[in-house]
């Protein structure tokens, strides 16, 4: 019997194409999987941004969210989900949890 796939985290839900749904069924995947494997002892974070233009400047700030779309300017630089994953490290304030992160 297959499984079913995995739920369209709320990233995607605006998207209506196909690539934008298969790839945010990835991450949800990706976090379920983490999730089994790692056990209650072991604080995770997943960020996610919306998508990644390595050709744009960073904004240099973000906003984030857990379970719902932060709206944006869609392709962002990678710099700006890297801030705030680093942000997250120095000062934890998420865990156990997929971090939407956009400019």
């Amino acid at each position: 019997m297959r499984r079913p796939p995995p739920p369209v985290r709320p990233y995607a839900v605006r998207a209506s194409d196909a690539w934008a749904r298969a790839f945010a069924r990835g991450h949800a995947a990706e976090f379920e999987l983490l999730t089994a494997e790692a056990g209650p002892e072991l604080d995770r974070l997943m960020v996610v941004p919306p998508d990644l233009n390595p050709e744009a400047e960073p904004v240099g700030g973000y906003r984030t969210a857990v379970g719902r779309v932060v709206d944006g300017p869609g392709r962002i630089a990678h710099a700006d989900p890297a801030r705030a994953l680093l942000d997250e490290i120095g000062r934890p304030r998420h865990g156990r949890v997929q971090l939407a992160a956009s400019p």
